[in-house]
């Protein structure tokens, strides 16, 4: 009888026809044959790895010492929080930066005290950066609605406040002579080189192109699920399956 596999291991076979195996929540290969010594070793430490990393957002440095009512508090708060937990994982890590950066920033501020004007402020301060005051403000929103469901407060200061307006070109699509300009620069067998052509030859989102690997490469056919966000037309759990025949460059 075939053995199953460990826990959050999968499997899949290589160029070569060789079976290869992965801990599948941080596509870390793992060597050796399931259930030998060295697999074994390796399994622990992803196992371990991963799961040390999902205990990080529910964590502080100095929460002990953060004052019950503060901005710190709350943001603690939120990070234990249902909707914290429920995002993505790339998700989780953007917003944890910025709540981090606001919270250094103002995390000894009082959440009962603070006023429309303190918001404004706040986001006069990085005048000189309108997208830096636009994520100021959305965590700000955020973080009010936390507190208004935990009893904190009864109104959000934040209401009706604006995003600054940016302006901007957009992004600059890439002609043809500038790939060619990239190419010369990047020769074959470079990440760089690689990851352009993997964006080039999919067409997905950096998000998906970013957890790519041989795990899912088979008979020369590159199988992802591409993951939606949550506002797209379905929610972080849903999935459309995507096919590519390989590129020979790939």
């Amino acid at each position: 009888m075939k053995r199953k596999l460990p826990k959050h291991v999968k499997a899949f076979i290589d160029r070569t026809g060789r079976p290869r195996h992965y801990f599948r929540h941080t596509n870390t290969m793992l060597p050796g044959l399931p259930y030998s010594t060295e697999f074994m070793d390796a399994y622990s430490a992803a196992l371990k790895a991963w799961e040390a990393g999902r205990a990080a957002p529910t964590t502080m440095i100095g929460a002990n010492r953060i004052q019950p009512g503060t901005i710190a508090a709350l943001i603690l708060s939120y990070y234990g929080s249902a909707d914290f937990r429920n995002l993505a994982k790339a998700s989780q890590k953007t917003y944890r930066n910025a709540l981090e950066r606001l919270r250094v920033d103002y995390g000894t501020g009082s959440v009962v005290k603070l006023e429309r004007k303190h918001v404004l402020k706040m986001m006069d301060k990085k005048g000189e950066h309108p997208g830096a005051a636009n994520e100021l403000l959305k965590m700000m929103k955020l973080l009010m609605g936390r507190a208004i469901d935990m009893g904190m407060r009864k109104e959000d200061p934040t209401l009706r406040i604006r995003r600054v307006k940016i302006k901007s070109g957009g992004f600059i699509t890439w002609e043809e002579e500038d790939i060619t300009a990239f190419y010369e620069a990047h020769q074959e067998g470079t990440r760089a080189r690689l990851a352009l052509d993997v964006l080039l030859f999919t067409g997905q989102r950096r998000s998906d192109v970013i957890g790519m690997g041989r795990q899912h490469v088979r008979n020369d056919v590159l199988s992802i699920r591409q993951q939606k966000d949550r506002h797209g037309c379905l929610d972080t759990a849903s999935s459309i399956s995507q096919r590519h025949p390989r590129c020979p460059t790939l």
